[in-house]
């Protein structure tokens, strides 16, 4: 089992706990757990990037504003550190 799996499981079993599961029935559903993440995703290595920055709503609307304001959707997205498509997608999205 990989490392990551093993601390999100822990994880898991200590929520639950701290919401009244039973210690037995937390671990058995975090060991549920495991097995559909292992048979879903096992043999990939899935990203989970770090997010910084302003709340997604907040920096959408920067977005959709600079872009009224005429700035090209290239700038924002080297701005941002977002990709060209990501910036459209936003910007048809509101």
């Amino acid at each position: 089992m990989s490392e990551f799996l093993l601390e999100a499981s822990a994880r898991i079993i200590t929520k639950l706990e701290e919401n009244g599961i039973a210690h037995a029935v937390a671990v058995r559903i975090a060991g549920e757990w495991e097995a559909e993440i292992a048979r879903d995703y096992g043999g990939d290595r899935p990203y989970i990037g770090r997010r910084s920055g302003p709340p997604m709503e907040q920096r959408d609307a920067a977005i959709r504003r600079a872009r009224a304001a005429g700035e090209s959707v290239p700038a924002i997205a080297r701005r941002l550190k977002l990709s060209r498509v990501r910036v459209w997608q936003i910007l048809r999205e509101g």
